[in-house]
């Protein structure tokens, strides 16, 4: 079997582009997207920031794909419908790893998207089958670090469906799969779209799993993230997308107990999204990642280089994610990105997380509503510095 997923629209999949298209979508929902194409174009590009071209075709031919694979939402009988997963997006504490949990144990092939996939014989399950992959090598060889033919030559050439248990995976031998015509870039583009979520990592055109073997011992609900959620399947594409996202699944919480801080009860205050915002910035493999591209930077808001300050320590410097709380990093046709990331010494850190926790309560908010109004408060905690 082919594995199918759009391609050469990564940028589109970004969890924060998805969130604004799923908050267009509630908005216009039960219009026809092929018939009020102008207005559902404007409001696309008019909230995403991103051109949705070209002009020449209808946004629905073009972006079909984007909608239906990120379980947003579909046409049914020509108007648009709207999941319960997009809606899960914009109505409540959901982040890019509850979101992100949500749609890789869901998606399988058959899809609506593909109606090619309706020809095998039973369900798999790519992105579970590629984190158990992942999951059983850390723990029976210690291994980190896997690169795209890994998953052709593992998973996918092992006819594997995601739905074995973990014991099988570690038993595979490597296969001679090779991938079929533009099935290498579609995988690609797979991994990168699960690469958002914190746990994970892509590193030279390697994807890593983001937390220790023993985080990984201590907490089951890692195998839960790679736990299908099965539906009936219907050859009927629509009735088929309706049983996909029906419903949403309780939440799963990857704690990351090695990133744990005694000071982060304050900021946190019950939020998933502050819990995923701080394992993000705790990550070791971000960490080296970016002080490798930046040795010698200082704090973004004091500019204390503790190297020198403190010779006798290596870097005392911390990241800090200036995006909104509920957003991945970003991903870019190489890997992971850093240009969401600032270093600041741990007291600058702690009290840019201290000038957020006030922002949120004088406003009644929980989260920045945009990249643009994230950024915008940072740059203020920054000019209020003495």
């Amino acid at each position: 079997m082919k594995y199918r997923w759009d391609q050469g629209r990564l940028l589109y999949f970004q969890y924060n582009v998805l969130r604004d298209i799923a908050s267009v979508f509630d908005s216009l929902e039960g219009i026809s997207p092929n018939q009020d194409d102008n207005l559902f174009r404007r409001a696309l590009e008019n909230t995403t920031g991103m051109p949705f071209s070209p002009s020449s075709y209808k946004v629905w031919r073009n972006y079909k794909r984007v909608f239906e694979c990120s379980m947003l939402g579909t046409t049914i009988g020509g108007n648009l419908f709207v999941s319960n997963v997009a809606k899960s997006i914009i109505n409540s504490d959901f982040d890019v790893d509850s979101y992100l949990a949500e749609v890789i144990r869901r998606f399988r092939y058959p899809f609506p998207a593909f109606t090619e996939t309706y020809k095998i014989d039973r369900p798999v399950y790519p992105f579970c089958a590629f984190i158990k992959f992942m999951i059983s090598q850390r723990l029976n060889l210690d291994q980190n670090g896997f690169e795209l033919k890994d998953f052709f030559q593992f998973v996918i050439g092992n006819n594997l469906r995601g739905t074995e248990n973990l014991s099988e995976y570690a038993k595979l031998t490597r296969t001679n799969r090779s991938p079929i015509g533009d099935e290498k870039r579609q995988v690609r583009e797979m991994l990168m779209f699960l690469g958002q979520m914190s746990i994970f990592k892509i590193i030279n055109r390697k994807i890593y799993l983001d937390f220790t073997a023993e985080d990984l011992g201590l907490n089951n609900n890692f195998i839960d993230l790679a736990s299908p959620i099965v539906t009936e399947i219907s050859e009927n594409r629509e009735i088929d997308f309706t049983n996909i996202t029906s419903t949403v699944a309780e939440d799963i919480n990857v704690a990351v107990s090695s990133r744990e801080n005694i000071h982060d009860n304050r900021f946190i205050e019950g939020k998933k999204r502050r819990v995923t915002h701080l394992k993000i910035e705790r990550s070791p493999l971000l960490r080296k990642m970016y002080f490798k591209d930046n040795p010698h930077a200082t704090c973004d808001m004091c500019s204390i280089d503790t190297k020198k300050r403190y010779p006798w320590t290596n870097n005392l410097l911390e990241l800090h994610h200036i995006l909104p709380l509920s957003a991945s990093l970003s991903i870019e046709h190489h890997g992971t990105a850093l240009v969401d990331v600032v270093p600041l010494c741990p007291n600058c850190h702690r009290a840019v997380h201290s000038y957020y926790r006030y922002w949120f309560r004088s406003r009644d908010f929980d989260d920045f509503v945009s990249k643009k109004q994230a950024i915008e408060v940072y740059q203020e905690a920054k000019t209020r510095v003495v």
